[in-house]
């Protein structure tokens, strides 16, 4: 009795052809024994939208495919309609007319009067694999009807930063599931990347089928990496689907910004450059330590000028011990330039 309140002010009859394969079809979906709110996945009350439009986005707890067949009204005698998922045979159980703990989906078909027949398949809760189209079907054939379920596209593998050698084939893929069957593009800082020799673009179908929840898999393909595929901005893979009008804000899906960390051709010469750059720097610090330590240690010997032999720096420091009785002190280079011109004088004064 609910569902037929809800059908009477809800459902719109088309008008009645002469005949019995005469027929119209209305059709509509269902969530929580409430209609759906196109693209919101919310029950909504009230006649504020068409509740014509069978395309609504697949989301949690049951759904319901109701479709209302009117045939010639003076026959009674019950239409042979039966669903399936594109095509396929749906595993309903014979005579269920309700959820239980066996029970995950059953159909129904009743007449409701007047000519007019509800075709009704219920999931009693629904996953993104029950994402596809429904048909049904009239005397096992004939197709009255096709009710869609979608499944927005959803990345399931999204590419990473990765490093490649310089030279190298690089393959990035992307994972996406939804249906209708998801189209995967590629950019870079944002912009769509134009197919060009070294960039390439694949995508494969790696399970499910047009009609149904499908898994694609796009792949960015790089002929020999180079250093500036590293160096011009990270990348993404954007998935779109091709969902109705009212569903658009849910329609696509982007990956997260990507790097391929193309290595430089040069990089393995930085390690032994610096190694190189820190032993230069070590040598010449070496040197300047050495001169400072021979400029602290010369002595001045009379008629030779300055010495650093350690025979000439011991006998100095022999004779300012045995002279003075103090400390032997380096002779400076000032105290040595005084004491060689002291040695120019006494010679003019003796010439």
């Amino acid at each position: 009795m609910f569902l037929l309140k809800i059908y009477g002010a809800f459902l719109v009859l088309l008008a009645l052809c002469g005949g019995v394969s005469s027929q119209a079809v209305t059709c509509s979906v269902l969530a929580n024994g409430e209609f759906l709110r196109p693209g919101l996945n919310e029950t909504t009350a009230g006649p504020s939208r068409d509740r014509n439009d069978s395309n609504f986005i697949t989301g949690t707890g049951s759904r319901t495919l109701i479709c209302i067949v009117t045939v010639n009204g003076s026959d009674s005698t019950a239409p042979s309609l039966q669903w399936n998922r594109n095509g396929g045979a749906l595993t309903i159980p014979d005579g269920a007319e309700a959820c239980s703990a066996s029970v995950s989906q059953y159909a129904t078909v009743k007449n409701i009067g007047a000519g007019r027949w509800n075709a009704s398949l219920v999931f009693c809760s629904t996953a993104r694999s029950n994402a596809g189209v429904y048909n049904l079907v009239r005397n096992g054939s004939a197709t009255v009807a096709s009710v869609h379920l979608y499944a927005a596209p959803t990345l399931t593998t999204s590419p990473v930063n990765k490093d490649y050698s310089f030279g190298e084939n690089i393959a990035v893929h992307c994972v996406v599931t939804g249906y209708p069957m998801p189209n995967i593009t590629w950019l870079r800082v944002g912009q769509p990347i134009v197919k060009a020799p070294r960039y390439n673009f694949t995508q494969m179908v790696t399970s499910g089928k047009a009609g149904v929840l499908t898994t694609v898999q796009g792949t960015m393909h790089i002929n020999n990496g180079q250093y500036e595929d590293r160096n011009k901005g990270a990348f993404t893979c954007t998935a779109s689907s091709a969902l109705p009008s009212y569903a658009s804000d849910q329609a696509s899906v982007t990956s997260p910004p990507f790097l391929v960390r193309v290595r430089d051709p040069l990089g393995a010469l930085w390690p032994f450059l610096g190694i190189l750059v820190q032993g230069l720097i070590l040598l010449a610090f070496l040197h300047y330590d050495k001169r400072q330590r021979l400029a602290k240690n010369m002595v001045f010997k009379p008629n030779m000028g300055y010495s650093s032999s350690d025979a000439d720096i011991a006998e100095a420091s022999k004779l300012n011990k045995h002279s003075s009785g103090t400390r032997p002190t380096a002779v400076s280079e000032t105290d040595g330039l005084s004491a060689r011109r002291e040695s120019a004088s006494e010679t003019k004064v003796a010439v």
